[in-house]
C-alpha cells in the first residue's frame, strides 16, 4: 500500500510540475498567504552547480535562473528548465519532454543515473 501511495504522489507531483512548466498552472496562485505579506520563496542554491556520474558519462549543470544543461559522453548536449519542490526535481527539455528525479543525501537520482555534486 505504501508503494502505491508513493507512486501516486510522485505521479501527482510530476503532473503538477508539467502543468506549471507549460504555463497552464500558476503555482503562486495555489499559495494563499495567511497574512498580508508575500509568501516566502525558498532558495535552491544547495542544488545549483554541476552534478556528475562517477564514470563521467552524464553531467548536469543546474543554474540559478532555473535552466540546466545536460552533457553526455560523446558530446550530446540538451538544454531546458527545471523546478525543485522539496527534494524532487522536475525537468523540461527544449523539445518539451519532461522527466523528474530525486535528491537524497547530496546525491541526485535521475532515471538510471546516480549523480554527485562536484565541488
Amino acid at each position: 500500500m505504501k508503494a502505491i501511495y508513493m507512486m501516486l504522489s510522485g505521479l501527482l507531483l510530476s503532473v503538477i510540475a508539467t502543468l506549471a512548466m507549460a504555463g497552464l498552472l500558476s503555482v503562486s496562485a495555489l499559495i494563499k498567504p495567511k497574512t498580508n505579506h508575500s509568501p516566502k520563496i525558498e532558495s535552491n542554491t544547495h542544488y545549483e552547480g554541476k552534478w556528475i556520474t562517477k564514470n563521467a558519462v552524464v553531467q548536469y549543470v543546474l543554474l540559478h535562473d532555473g535552466s540546466y544543461t545536460e552533457v553526455k559522453k560523446g558530446g550530446t548536449t540538451e538544454n531546458g528548465t527545471y523546478i525543485i519542490n522539496d527534494d524532487h526535481i522536475f525537468y523540461k527539455d527544449h523539445s518539451g519532454l519532461t522527466s523528474h528525479g530525486n535528491f537524497k543525501n547530496d546525491t541526485l537520482y535521475y532515471k538510471d543515473y546516480v549523480l554527485y555534486k562536484e565541488n
